[in-house]
């Protein structure tokens, strides 16, 4: 599958713990589903019609999923999902685990970015997002890591 970078968005942010560094605030994560939703809607209308996900646990999970959703009613939309190395699902919750084999399967294409993991994986999976999107969606509050590199660079 052909990607066309002018159409298609990224999405990139936190991982479960950190979003919910503050207790499990099931509340967020529902604000998070509505709001991805209504931002894949609204790029849609734009004329964006893939959405890459990198499927780890958190942000990635629930942004492949509110795809999958929009999907149902807009059925041009396609979803990509960049997996880092095989095997990156094996340390998840089970509720986790149980999400990526559906987004896996429910996917329009997927790509392995390689076949174990090194310790590039996860920058050779981003990097692959990123020069293969022109727009980004990510939820960021201004904690460290990979995603405020991104973001502040």
């Amino acid at each position: 599958m052909k990607i066309e970078k002018e159409t298609t968005v990224a999405f990139t942010s936190y991982r479960t713990s950190t979003i919910l560094k503050t207790g499990n605030n099931t509340h967020l994560i529902d604000e998070i589903n509505s709001n991805l939703e209504k931002h894949i809607l609204a790029l849609h209308e734009e004329g964006y019609d893939t959405f890459i996900s990198g499927l780890s646990e958190g942000f990635d999970l629930l942004s492949a999923g509110a795809v999958i959703r929009v999907r149902m009613k807009h059925p041009k939309i396609k979803l990509l999902v960049a997996v880092p190395f095989m095997g990156q699902e094996l340390s998840y919750s089970t509720q986790d685990k149980q999400l990526y084999d559906i987004v896996y399967q429910l996917a329009n294409n997927v790509i392995l970015i390689s076949d174990e993991y090194h310790e590039r994986a996860f920058l050779d999976r981003n990097d692959f997002m990123l020069n293969n999107s022109s727009a980004t969606i990510c939820y960021y509050d201004v904690q460290c890591g990979g995603v405020k590199r991104l973001v502040t660079e």
